[in-house]
Order: C-alpha cells, then sequence, then structure tokens
C-alpha cells in the first residue's frame, strides 16, 4: 500500500488514483466545495502523467459523486471542481432521471458508491445494493446480457424511488 502524507493527515491507498482523490477532496473541504487547479501541476506533485489526472476527475468526480467539473483551455487554464449542493430528494430524483434503459454492474456501483459517500445511504443499505446489481445475482445461462442491463437498471430505479418515498 501507498501512504500519502497532507497536511498533518496519513492516507493508507491502494493506487495514486486512491490518493489524487483523496487530496482533491481535502482541498474542496477547505475550500467550501470549490476548487480550482492546474492539471499539469497536479500530475507534477503527484509524479504522474496528466492522464492519470484526467481519470479520476472523469471517474470520481462526476455529477453523480456530487460534483461538477467545468476547465478552460490554453496558457491560462485550469480545471474547477465543484461540490453541487442539492437535498436528499433532489440528488435521487437526478440519479433515477440519469439512469437510461440499460446499466452496466460498473455504473450502478458508481452511483451506490455515490450515494453512501454523500450520506444518502448507509453502508449497510449500499451493500445489499450492491449485491441486488451484481451480474451473477441477475444473470442466468436464459438472460441476454441486455436483458441483465435492463433489470439492473429497473432495480436500480425502483430502489431509489423507494428511498424517494422513505
Amino acid at each position: 500500500m501507498k501512504m500519502c502524507f497532507h497536511g498533518g493527515g496519513e492516507y493508507y491507498m491502494q493506487n495514486i488514483s486512491d490518493i489524487i482523490e483523496m487530496f482533491l477532496k481535502d482541498l474542496l473541504r477547505e475550500g467550501d466545495g470549490e476548487l480550482e487547479l492546474r492539471r499539469n501541476e497536479l500530475a507534477t506533485k503527484f509524479n504522474c502523467a496528466p492522464s492519470q489526472i484526467n481519470y479520476v476527475l472523469s471517474t470520481r468526480f462526476t455529477v453523480n459523486h456530487g460534483y461538477m467539473i467545468t476547465s478552460r483551455k490554453g496558457g491560462g487554464g485550469y480545471i474547477r471542481i465543484t461540490s453541487i449542493d442539492m437535498t436528499r430528494g433532489e440528488y435521487l430524483l437526478h440519479i433515477i432521471n440519469s439512469i437510461g434503459e440499460l446499466c452496466t454492474q460498473a455504473q450502478a456501483m458508481q452511483i451506490i458508491g455515490g450515494m453512501a459517500e454523500r450520506g444518502i445511504v448507509t453502508q449497510r443499505e449500499a451493500n445489499i445494493m450492491v449485491q441486488a446489481v451484481k451480474e451473477e445475482t441477475l444473470a442466468n445461462e436464459e438472460t441476454s446480457q441486455t436483458q441483465v442491463l435492463g433489470q439492473r437498471a429497473k432495480l436500480l430505479k425502483n430502489m431509489l424511488t423507494a428511498l424517494l418515498d422513505a
């Protein structure tokens, strides 16, 4: 495991993406939910390629995770990360509306992880949801991949609707 020290805190993480994510989330907390950075400077700080920064931003700072990213290219270019302030109900409605007719396991895990991170669901509820949408739960020899994707989307929407009503 790699270790990163930041502001007196220690993070024990599995990979550089986790370290960058935690670093950015700390900065977001310090900046009251908004952060402006330069991709190349961050890549230099973590001794990684700028594409690694892009990966972290595009997979861990999405609208489904409660963040909005804006950027400007060029010499004075920047990336701005803003934590979206939504009520629980607004967040759930956004997620329900963002799920299409088909949902991959990876998409479902991202959605569930984002809800747990924001406190929309408890860790126990998240664990139950994860088990419900897993490939091995939904698939059998008679179901096509498209059917599994459709079942997962419908199941996830139904679980989120139940949370809305709770």
